[in-house]
């Protein structure tokens, strides 16, 4: 029916439009899995950014002399910023100072926060807000700077704090 020339023709185009499909699915998949790898790096910067900043920031907000301080609770060390703050009674319209203490800490693989009474007995760590997933988040005082340290995708990333009230307004570096 074909000729042999025609057949050849036919079969070497067919040949070249299955490779085009073979390597256009081929490039998509590739895009696929360095999308993939962009985005979960991605998601890792940002855990790592959010965790350390959360925590500097809050400990400059803060920063007054003997607010922030460092307790431990079954083994888990949790960064104690207190604060006060004038509140209106909602039944007698009398204006009441409010002291509460932001407690910051890792459990169960996340870097969690919740607020307590000052004074007040630290309630159950399970029932805090959970703020980000990190593999590890420590935090420690070092000659008045707070050197704070999160772990994520297996890699540890530091940063330090100075708080200038330890040092009577003076900036340390």
């Amino acid at each position: 029916m074909f000729s042999k020339k025609h057949q050849t023709n036919m079969l070497f185009a067919l040949l070249v439009y299955s490779m085009f499909a073979i390597l256009s699915l081929m490039l998509v998949l590739l895009g696929a899995q360095v999308y993939k790898r962009v985005i979960n790096e991605s998601d890792t910067r940002n855990s790592i950014r959010m965790t350390l900043s959360y925590v500097s920031n809050k400990i400059r907000a803060g920063d007054e002399m003997d607010k922030i301080s460092i307790k431990e609770k079954n083994g888990t060390p949790i960064l104690v910023i207190s604060e006060e703050f004038d509140d209106v009674d909602l039944f007698t319209d009398e204006v009441v100072r409010t002291k509460i203490d932001t407690l910051i800490f890792f459990y169960e693989g996340e870097l969690r926060e919740m607020k307590s009474p000052t004074g007040g007995d630290i309630l159950d760590l399970g029932l805090s807000e959970k703020l980000a997933a990190v593999d590890n988040f420590t935090f420690e005082k070092i000659n008045g700077m707070y050197y704070i340290t999160s772990t994520v995708g297996g890699k540890d990333y530091s940063m330090m704090v100075s708080c200038r009230s330890a040092n009577k307004g003076e900036v340390t570096s």
